[in-house]
């Protein structure tokens, strides 16, 4: 790690210096030069910036100081171009490089890179002609490189009472107050002149790895060291514990740190750098949560094994202890994260438990329900209103989940005088093996749209009504029109052969439209009292295609029925039926489709079961939207010379249980006639499936 010193922090010229820096090299920014000369003394500069508007014998003073302070540093001017120049011929102190202000950024961040390429090459070369006799190979062993003195087996009252101490704040949840009572132990126990605690922090540097570590807790530190200084991830000492789980010392760092190890050497520098003579990881499962670095004892007197090792534990275990701390401090932010969901869903939550009390009772089934959760955690799901309480009985205990059922709770159940419609899911909460966890249960009132969608039926029916008198009184006004006027002539030209055949043919056929137009509106309206009989299929059938043979107004057509495996007897109001079925079949014959075959069997769908299908093809070609429409009466009612057959069918078949779907293929449009099946035929086709 490379760290730099602006001089002139506040400087703008310093400023864009600065921001050329590499994230890894830490920047002390001192308030004044008093606090920069104090910075010098305590910590190891690699790199001082000045600037110089202009170069003067105060300037020459200035760098001649810092030299005399860190003749190690490396120091950079940042001036303009003819400053820059006149410095080459004055003789006496200059700045060992330079920064061209007046550059373009890649020249000025190119004499950046220089300079801080400089101060490595000066650190390697440092360190190359300080290895000497210095020992080179690795040691992997703490009692092999530290110069601790023995100290005997037993360990001192404090080191216990260290250990009691540590104990009982472990179980804290509290992470400030357990590292100060850390700090406060290991400056009692070792009797340190300094320490310092750089503790895992959380940054918003993306191009690092999320975060760095602090100094949190310190003791004899230069306060800007303790404001700026950190170390990232990739630094000295972290990177030693990625490798290592132990302490280190700076005695083995001397020795290893012999121009062949570049990671001994940068730990040294971090080491000098927070003053401290060993370095302690505290660590859980390999997770390094922070450094404590120890200086040398007020006595000058070196550390013994026995308070080095007991340090070593403790902190692993401020480590644990740290651990679950996060963890506490974790689940108790997502179970508040999960608090606040639910108080905020717009649907009602009730979660019980195995015992069949109730867990958690959100804001909107407190307002729902009229209950206050005070009233219902904690007790009993006999305190929910029936069936509400019965479907999460259900749940809980059998698994009996429901999805979107709806039910209406009244009175006192519902909280207001009024009845409430809610929406329920019910589910079983089991555990990875299966086992039951809980129950689940999630509602919506839905009153309101249910109101809603009743006052829209209302009004659809109003426009219905309004459509048919419009449509009713508009056909019957042309063909009465015809008739009066019929019946005034009749009296002067009822001797008139011609007369009395032009009254028979025309007359006759409009009121035998009127009254058709008129029975397929009253068919749309009204639900005529039925009595509904057990009737054989192809008796049926045989009724309606005799009555289509006996009208006048439509050629032969040749048809044959099919049967698709046993037909089961229908329950049906043989006369309605026997309308509907009529109507379709003149729509499917047309004009010009001479055979026509009709299929009939039990319904091969499965939501169908227990039904009759009676299937053919028309021979009328219709638009994939309009076979909806044809469904539709407002829709019909509003077209010209509207055929309101197809709707009135689907209403008298609607009104028994049956149904009508019709789709286009490439013979034509298929309509299936679905009617129920007698009940003993159903329970039998039933038991088939």
């Amino acid at each position: 790690m490379i760290i730099a010193l602006l001089w002139q922090p506040e400087d703008k010229w310093s400023q864009q210096v600065a921001s050329c820096f590499p994230p890894d090299i830490m920047v002390l920014r001192p308030a004044d030069s008093a606090e920069a000369e104090e910075l010098l003394l305590a910590v190891p500069v690699d790199l001082i910036v000045v600037q110089a508007a202009h170069f003067t014998s105060r300037f020459q003073n200035l760098v001649g100081r810092l030299n005399e302070l860190v003749p190690e540093a490396l120091v950079v001017g940042v001036a303009p171009t003819e400053v820059i120049e006149r410095a080459r011929f004055v003789p006496g102190p200059a700045p060992q490089a330079w920064v061209d202000i007046n550059g373009r950024e890649r020249e000025i961040q190119e004499a950046v890179r220089q300079a801080i390429q400089s101060v490595q090459l000066a650190r390697q070369s440092s360190s190359a002609l300080q290895a000497g006799d210095a020992v080179t190979t690795l040691q992997s062993q703490l009692s092999r490189t530290m110069p601790l003195a023995e100290a005997g087996s037993r360990r001192t009252p404090a080191e216990n009472a260290w250990h009691k101490l540590i104990s009982g704040v472990a179980a804290g949840a509290d992470i400030e107050r357990l590292l100060d009572v850390y700090v406060d132990a290991v400056a009692e126990l070792m009797s340190c002149s300094s320490y310092c605690l750089l503790w895992r922090r959380a940054t918003s540097d993306k191009s690092q790895e999320g975060y760095a570590f602090k100094v949190v807790r310190s003791l004899g530190l230069h306060e800007a060291v303790v404001r700026h200084a950190r170390l990232l991830p990739t630094d000295g000492l972290p990177t030693w514990y990625r490798r290592q789980r132990r302490i280190i010392t700076r005695a083995e760092v001397i020795q290893q740190d012999g121009g062949r190890n570049d990671l001994a050497a940068r730990i040294g520098r971090e080491m000098d750098l927070f003053g401290g003579s060993l370095a302690v990881p505290i660590m859980d499962s390999g997770h390094l949560w922070g450094i404590l670095l120890i200086g040398e004892k007020v006595t000058g007197e070196p550390h013994t094994v026995s308070e080095v090792e007991t340090v070593f534990v403790l902190s692993m275990q401020i480590g644990i202890a740290a651990r679950q701390i996060e963890l506490q401090r974790e689940l108790a932010r997502s179970s508040k994260l999960v608090d606040k969901v639910l108080q905020t869903m717009s649907s009602g939550v009730v979660v019980l438990g195995t015992d069949h009390k109730i867990a958690i009772y959100n804001d909107y089934a407190e307002k729902v329900l009229g209950i206050a959760a005070g009233e219902v955690i904690g007790r009993d799901l006999r305190c929910l209103p029936s069936p509400l309480g019965d479907l999460a009985y259900a749940a809980l205990e059998d698994g009996q989940s429901v999805a979107r059922e709806r039910i209406t709770l009244r009175g006192e159940a519902a909280g207001t005088e009024k009845e409430r419609i809610l929406e329920v899911t019910t589910s079983q909460l089991v555990d990875d093996n299966g086992g039951p966890l809980g129950g689940l249960v999630v509602f919506d009132d839905i009153t309101a749209q249910e109101q809603f969608a009743e006052q829209k039926r209302r009004a659809e029916q109003l426009e219905l009504v309004n459509n048919i008198v419009a449509r009713l009184a508009q056909d019957i006004r042309t063909p009465l029109a015809s008739v009066r006027t019929f019946a005034e002539l009749l009296p002067e030209r009822y001797n008139q052969a011609d007369f009395r055949e032009f009254w028979s043919g025309t007359v006759r056929k409009e009121i035998m439209k009127l009254n058709e137009l008129i029975s397929q509106m009253l068919a749309l309206v009204q639900d005529p009292a039925e009595k509904r009989e057990r009737i054989a299929p192809h008796q049926l059938l045989e009724h309606v295609l005799d009555r289509l043979a006996d009208m006048d107004d439509v050629g032969w057509c040749q048809t044959e029925i099919r049967e698709a495996g046993t037909v089961p007897d229908i329950v049906a109001e043989p006369n309605a039926t026997c309308e509907a079925l009529l109507y379709l079949l003149q729509m499917a014959r047309g004009e010009n489709n001479k055979w026509m075959e009709i299929e009939v069997g039990p319904a091969e769908v499965e939501s169908s079961g227990g039904q009759l299908c009676i299937s053919f093809r028309a021979a009328a070609e219709l638009e994939g939207p309009q076979l909806s429409q044809l469904l539709d009466p407002l829709y019909v009612l509003t077209q010209p010379d509207a055929d309101l057959r197809l709707a009135v069918s689907q209403r008298i078949l609607q009104r028994q249980g049956g149904r009508i779907e019709v789709s286009n293929e490439p013979q034509g449009v298929y309509v299936k006639v679905y009617l129920p099946v007698a009940a003993t035929q159903a329970e039998m086709i039933a038991e088939v499936k």
